[in-house]
């Protein structure tokens, strides 16, 4: 069994590190903040959260010396953005954009949204990403309201729509001449909303623009929305043969099944009613 502890001294026999309770998708846990001294680039730094180690260990056949010359090595020769230029609003702007997560305490960028909290964050490259906070809106010389309208108008212009069938047949390949046997074709199908090359797009969930649209296409006055994880959601018109129990019942069931906590958004489903004056996302 993977001594979370035992680690911790390992870590701090080759860097800086400490075991600390941080925020992860507006849950607090455990995870470790590690300082590897790097002779090219000075210090790396990074969150290791200890449910990932513990299949590390398993893959790593129990051996911690080993697991901790891995990490070195993935952080050591990850790509890494200049530092330096973070501090430069013109530097980030563009990477700027909103996710979403369950309500909580954490000190972000945010706003709130039903249950959920829609914040901002910073997308340097795939695997390199935070959330925003007071001291980042201070450091750049802007207001809350101005970094969270520029994170929301990258949101749009990144957002892609895609069928589900034809997205699903893209991943595992299928040829595009066999889209009419998989769905690909079909303009009832449910339609996949993300960011395009980009994780974190459930933040998606509040441009109203998306959904009216959508509403639209389908011929259809309400949606129902499936937070399928915090990088998509997955949208289909309201049927009479689809209940809404049914639909929450399915969030549940993908969660429990496929998605891991750290990436789920809510167990729920929700809806967006599309009327003359206005236009809403509700919980049922």
């Amino acid at each position: 069994m993977f001594d979370k502890n035992y680690f911790l001294t390992v870590l701090n026999r080759n860097a800086e590190a400490t075991l600390d309770m941080v925020f992860k998708n507006g849950k607090e846990v455990e995870a470790y903040t590690v300082h590897i001294a790097d002779h090219n680039n000075g210090v790396v730094s990074a969150l290791l959260y200890p449910d990932n180690l513990a299949k590390m260990f398993e893959e790593m056949e129990h051996d911690y010396e080993r697991m901790y010359e891995q990490i070195r090595y993935m952080l050591l020769t990850t790509s890494k953005p200049q530092v330096n230029n973070l501090t430069s609003w013109d530097f980030v702007k563009d990477k700027l954009v909103l996710g979403a997560q369950k309500k909580s305490e954490e000190q972000i960028i945010k706003q709130g949204m039903l249950d959920l909290d829609i914040y901002v964050r910073l997308i340097l490259n795939g695997n390199m990403s935070c959330k925003v906070t007071k001291d980042h809106v201070m450091m750049w010389g802007k207001t809350e309201n101005e970094v969270f309208e520029k994170a929301k108008e990258n949101a749009m212009n990144l957002q892609t729509a895609t069928n589900f069938f034809a997205f699903v047949m893209d991943l595992q390949g299928i040829p595009e001449e066999l889209a009419p046997f998989f769905g690909g074709n079909d303009p009832d199908a449910p339609t996949i909303i993300r960011y395009d090359n980009m994780p974190h797009g459930a933040g998606c969930i509040c441009l109203t623009e998306i959904f009216n649209k959508l509403c639209e296409q389908y011929n259809t006055n309400e949606l129902i929305v499936f937070p399928s994880s915090i990088h998509e959601l997955v949208v289909h018109k309201k049927e009479e043969s689809i209940t809404w129990e049914a639909a929450t019942e399915l969030v549940s069931a993908i969660n429990a099944e496929t998605v891991d906590w750290d990436e789920q958004v809510v167990n729920h489903a929700y809806g967006f009613k599309k009327k003359k004056n206005q236009s809403f996302l509700f919980i049922p």
